[in-house]
């Protein structure tokens, strides 16, 4: 790896596809890498496409994949338009992580670099996806970065909307790496919790962890403990998260045979969100909630939130509240007896 300028986005991008006979091959088959900046409200981030030559200014940010579109034109960034993925991000990984040979690195801003991991081998989104998706697991990275088509700054003069400084280049023009070694090298480093938490984001085929999800960890602390324990299960019912129930080896088979493992975690009033079980029912009530009746929670999403709070979830007192226990009839009628001065 090799310093050169610190600004210098034309170098950065044409080393990144190869050089001249990248860029031929990318104009030929109709390609190009998404460039773009948030707008200056901060809402939306226009993407245009890149194919060679100087990058305009005001353009502050990239995207490691090859999209369909020319050069200057509107791109579409969104997944279904991710035709290959050239280089890994790593948001705030430090230097000589795993070992591994980085192609680039880049400052941010003071104390925070991305690193740059060029591909071999351009891969596809799915693949990319779990490699993202093993990489946030190991060293947390930024989740609204956890997708192959994230946006990443560019080392240009320019400073983004939000941000106070451009982006420098530290070193560029490392050694690639083959997609293989970066994949065992990652997942190697991952403890036995952290693999457990993988399957959140690798969920439905080698999806990255989806924006809606990012979205609802940001204002729902119990969230995103249930998603750093590994307790978020691949796959959605309707508006419901899926999550592990911790009565699930009570489960009875569904009409399958099946015995899943899965509750709902689902929308309930404006702010909040419910625990809702649906095995075992019978009379209209599953086993978690004839549990919490007999037990005197009153509803399932309040005895499971007292198991959570147990094992560490941020849940108040208050949020559990107070069993509604009711007392042994012999000792009532002590008590009773008590009260009233009576033997």
């Amino acid at each position: 790896m090799s310093i050169i300028q610190s600004h210098d986005p034309e170098h950065f991008l044409t080393s990144l596809v190869g050089g001249d006979e990248g860029l031929a091959i990318m104009r030929s088959q109709g390609w190009c890498i998404p460039i773009g900046q948030p707008n200056a409200d901060g809402k939306g981030w226009p993407s245009f496409g890149w194919q060679g030559g100087p990058v305009p200014r005001g353009r502050t940010h990239w995207s490691p994949v090859l999209v369909a579109g020319t050069a200057g034109a509107h791109v579409e960034r969104q997944a279904r338009a991710v035709v290959w993925v050239l280089a890994v991000v790593g948001d705030e990984a430090p230097e000589g992580f795993l070992g591994l040979p980085e192609w680039a690195r880049l400052q941010t801003s003071p104390g925070k670099a991305q690193a740059i991991w060029k591909l071999s081998t351009p891969v596809d989104r799915a693949r990319a996806s779990a490699i993202t998706a093993t990489l946030r697991a190991g060293i947390g990275t930024d989740p609204s970065g956890n997708n192959p088509e994230r946006w990443a700054r560019l080392p240009t003069r320019d400073i983004p909307f939000g941000k106070k400084s451009a982006a420098e280049l530290v070193a560029i023009d490392g050694d690639s790496i083959d997609p293989l070694d970066l994949e065992l090298a990652l997942y190697s480093a991952l403890n036995a919790e952290q693999r457990d938490r993988l399957q959140v984001f690798i969920a439905g085929g080698g999806g990255a962890m989806p924006q809606d999800a990012v979205e609802l960890a940001k204002v729902d602390p119990l969230f995103q403990w249930m998603l750093d324990t590994g307790r978020v299960m691949p796959g959605r019912k309707g508006d419901a998260w899926l999550v592990k129930c911790p009565y699930g080896h009570e489960h009875t088979p569904d009409a399958s045979g099946e015995v899943g493992m899965a509750m709902n975690y689902m929308p309930g009033p404006p702010g909040e969100y419910w625990f809702k079980c649906h095995r075992g029912t019978v009379d209209g009530k599953s086993h978690l909630a004839r549990r919490a009746e007999e037990e005197g929670w009153g509803s399932t999403t309040r005895l499971v939130k007292h198991m959570f709070r147990q094992k560490g979830a941020p849940i108040s007192a208050a949020e559990v509240g107070t069993r509604n226990v009711r007392p042994d009839p012999e000792n009532a009628a002590a008590e009773l007896r008590r009260m009233l001065g009576l033997r």
